[in-house]
């Protein structure tokens, strides 16, 4: 008689779904393009910005200001040439919003920039 031979049933794989980030109040979402291509590997789903600039000076002055804070600052800029100064960029809602109400009350005083912080989710 021959012995009999069991088999393990297969798994199938369940493919990984990446939600797509969705804007809440007081979010931003649109398309942009990091500055400097030294940077790109910084942009992630949630960015904080804390200002916004026709002139690329201007921005680079911003940004200037927010490294010398210990921030890991850069530039974006969107479709119709605003560049955006990016103090963080995180991969969930949490950690950025921690840092954007942290940025907003240490530098509440200072008008149109910090203290108006909001949220950039990139339109990938």
């Amino acid at each position: 008689v021959a012995p009999i031979q069991y088999t393990a049933a297969k798994k199938e794989a369940t493919p990984v779904v990446t939600p797509t980030p969705v804007a809440q109040a007081n979010d931003r979402t649109e398309q942009v393009v990091v500055v400097d291509a030294g940077d790109s590997g910084k942009l992630k789903d949630f960015n904080v910005i804390v200002g916004s600039f026709g002139t690329k000076s201007n921005a680079e002055a911003q940004k200037s200001k927010m490294v010398g804070r210990g921030y890991n600052a850069f530039l974006v800029q969107n479709p119709s040439g605003m560049y955006r100064v990016v103090a963080g960029s995180f991969d969930t809602r949490e950690a950025a919003t921690a840092v954007r109400d942290i940025i907003r009350s240490t530098y509440a005083s200072e008008q149109g920039t910090c203290a108006e912080a909001w949220l950039l989710i990139p339109i990938k």
